[in-house]
């Protein structure tokens, strides 16, 4: 019965920083005054920006890849920030 007590702490810990992690929220674009139309135009342009030319596999026929760093200058270049 000892040992049993023994891991309550721990665990219980555990399971709380979970909670507090899982909990938490993703970035969000923002521009004040930007309706949501604009936001899709710009992400739309940016991701078109931002596309690495796909490659060819066995396993899949084309993969695009984003480069995120130019991805978040442009829309930053825009005026979005993520908050």
């Amino acid at each position: 019965m000892r040992n049993v007590n023994a891991f309550r702490l721990p665990l219980s810990g555990l399971l709380c920083a979970i909670a507090v992690i899982g909990c938490a929220t993703e970035p969000v674009w923002r521009k004040p005054g930007a309706a949501q139309g604009e936001f899709d135009q710009i992400r739309y342009q940016c991701l078109q920006g931002s596309a690495i030319p796909p490659t060819y596999n066995a396993a899949t026929q084309s993969v695009v890849t984003t480069n995120y760093d130019l991805f978040n200058a442009c829309m930053g270049a825009h005026g979005w920030h993520l908050q």
